[in-house]
């Protein structure tokens, strides 16, 4: 499983050219019960942290926590997962210029999910570590057709004892 999961990311990383930095939303004790997913998402966070080892001492991988995420985006600890996807939409020129329509599609277009998060501790990183970033995110087609291409990695089923 490891030689698999290392060689998932190791692709990632060359479909990718210029990537040199991996980002993780760091897990961070909120003073209620946390159940295995949580125990889950720990885990993989650190078999990513490192396989990206792996790839090179060129290669850097770096945390944020979720805190640090809503003072940079919304300049409030108490802000939620919405007023992050607004705080996003409004980076990148409101929602007519940022998420578009199907015939105009903006850079954010068919964003979803857990994608909205994901983009905040980049952009967070980004901002944070590396300076301003462009208005808009670079419109690629190699990097679109290779997230299309790569399968998601690979997880083992649960063996009974």
């Amino acid at each position: 499983l490891s030689a698999l999961v290392d060689a998932w990311i190791t692709d990632r990383v060359h479909a990718f050219t210029g990537v040199r930095s991996l980002v993780i939303e760091q897990i961070a004790a909120m003073g209620m019960a946390v159940g295995a997913e949580v125990f889950e998402t720990v885990f993989w966070s650190g078999r990513f942290a490192q396989a990206w080892d792996r790839c090179g001492i060129e290669y850097s991988w770096h945390r944020v926590k979720r805190h640090a995420v809503k003072m940079h985006l919304c300049g409030n600890t108490r802000a939620k997962d919405p007023n992050i996807r607004q705080a996003l939409i409004d980076r990148y020129g409101g929602k007519d210029k940022a998420i578009g329509k199907k015939k105009n599609p903006g850079p954010l277009f068919g964003m979803s999910g857990d994608c909205w998060a994901a983009l905040a501790v980049a952009v967070t990183w980004a901002e944070t570590e590396l300076g301003d970033l462009p208005a808009e995110p670079p419109k690629d087609a190699r990097v679109r057709e290779a997230v299309e291409r790569t399968p998601t990695p690979p997880f083992r089923e649960e063996e009974p004892c």
